[in-house]
């Protein structure tokens, strides 16, 4: 958690780093100048985190964190730092803005992803908390650096900071496990999740959101449901929803009834989902059917 909310951390600190040095950081500048390079924060940080959920579903949680959240703000720092004019710093600043947009959006998205469910809400509210602190941080370290020779040591913390988070990444941050499994990556969420205590919560997220997507995804017309989703050939399910499939399903249904009835009779609970034994190809058959059957349902 302390490594994934570094891009965070790193957008408060660039949210209040400009507010101490105006008076000192190129002091012939134009209130024009100044007012372009604080507002291009702003323009940077809108397209950022317009662009970044799409770019996340896309490409993982992690690996977007890792390119915007390091790199973005490796690259944006180092501009802060030597940058021979207030153009070269008014670039820097839409670029730390377009890294600060994209992590105030993956962050909060990751760490509920990889949280156990008892702690979701205390992971959530470090987002909150990091970018307070950044802010903070800034101020107090343009203290001793707020003069005519020093202000570029004020912009140091951001490309530092955001290598040490290059460099903990691969080691520390494993992919969401959720965004593993929309995707088909399987063995990698197995490996991932075989150690977890609350698998099964996962697998309900990614069941609903399944089902959510492929409603939203697919056409639906006298029944008939379009599979979208690419490597679900092997499933063995045609998308066609049938009579034998409902009658299926309410055999289930009532199967799971009888065996949580006779469970709570003996003091015990089951999970309706699979358990961790069940093959890669039979859970993904069971999380694509019960899809096909919600967005169904759906559009019934």
């Amino acid at each position: 958690v302390l490594v994934a909310i570094v891009p965070v951390f790193l957008f408060g600190y660039s949210t209040g780093v400009l507010n101490a040095p105006e008076s000192v950081i190129f002091p012939s500048h134009t209130m024009s100048q100044w007012s372009t390079a604080v507002s291009s924060f702003c323009i940077g940080g809108i397209v950022g985190a317009n662009v970044s959920g799409n770019l996340a579903d896309k490409y993982g949680r992690r690996r977007c964190l890792l390119w915007f959240g390091g790199y973005l703000n490796i690259i944006a720092g180092l501009l802060h730092v030597f940058t021979p004019t207030m153009s070269g710093l008014i670039v820097a600043r839409v670029l730390v803005g377009f890294a600060g947009g994209t992590s105030t959006v993956i962050t909060p998205m990751y760490l509920g992803e990889i949280a156990p469910s008892h702690i979701k809400g205390s992971t959530g509210t470090m987002t909150q908390l990091s970018i307070v602190l950044g802010i903070m941080a800034s101020i107090l370290m343009a203290i001793p650096f707020c003069t005519e020779t020093k202000w570029r040591f004020i912009f140091v913390p951001l490309p530092a900071l955001a290598f040490l988070f290059v460099l903990c990444v691969p080691c520390l941050l494993p992919e969401s496990p959720k965004w593993l499994l929309l995707n088909n990556y399987v063995t990698r969420y197995s490996d991932i999740t075989a150690n977890a205590d609350d698998e099964s919560s996962i697998e309900e997220e990614v069941e609903m959101s399944l089902g959510g997507i492929l409603h939203e995804s697919t056409s639906l017309s006298n029944g008939q449901v379009v599979d979208t989703f690419p490597g679900n050939d092997d499933v063995g399910i045609s998308g066609e929803y049938n009579s034998e499939d409902e009658d299926r399903d309410n055999h289930s249904h009532n199967d799971r009834s009888r065996n949580n009835s006779a469970s709570t009779s003996n003091g015990s609970t089951t999970n309706a989902m699979p358990n961790s034994s069940m093959d890669n190809s039979s859970f993904r058959s069971f999380l694509t059917h019960r899809s096909n059957r919600i967005a169904f349902t759906s559009s019934i």
